[in-house]
């Protein structure tokens, strides 16, 4: 397997993980948005999704430019690595792994104090109150992170069978 190829999972894989953070990034800010009781939101709010947007951008990149950001980073060094039992899907199915075990590992204690913190105050503030959009954002993150660990983690040898036979 060349050291192009292995440039190219890597990328693809971070590619991922950049595209989850920006679409989490973008949940979080929907119960702010719901809270505003003007109906457009100011100026200020929509520079929240500056990063999301960012994050997207960046996976995108990584995404549909691993191939030729790979052949630059190993031009002239582009020798097979010795690797004969691992293939491209062993790469991407412990791509996978890793990801969701990252995921799910670093979204758990969010996920327990954010529940912890909206089941306590939520019910108190009301569900149009600001700080319950915050209480709601600072749980939605912890669980779609976790979600989506969860369904790299388990599914990731039929993700990297997907992978694998695309290019």
């Amino acid at each position: 397997m060349s050291l192009q190829t292995i440039i190219v999972v890597a990328l693809r894989l971070s590619g991922l993980y950049w595209l989850v953070q920006g679409l989490v990034g973008f949940v979080a800010l929907l119960p702010l948005l719901g809270a505003l009781d003007a109906p457009l939101p100011p100026l200020a709010v929509y520079s929240y999704c500056i990063l999301p947007i960012g994050f997207l951008l960046l996976a995108a990149i990584l995404w549909w430019g691993a191939p030729r950001i790979a052949a630059e980073i190993a031009r002239g060094y582009d020798q097979p690595v010795a690797l004969t039992t691992l293939t491209r899907e062993d790469l991407y199915a412990g791509g996978f792994v890793f990801l969701g075990l990252w995921f799910a590992l670093s979204s758990l204690s969010p996920l327990l104090e954010g529940t912890g913190h909206f089941l306590a105050l939520a019910w108190k503030l009301g569900i149009r109150n600001p700080q319950t959009a915050d209480l709601l954002g600072g749980w939605l993150v912890p669980a779609i992170t976790m979600a989506v660990g969860l369904t790299s983690l388990l599914g990731a040898h039929r993700w990297a069978t997907r992978l694998a036979s695309k290019p």
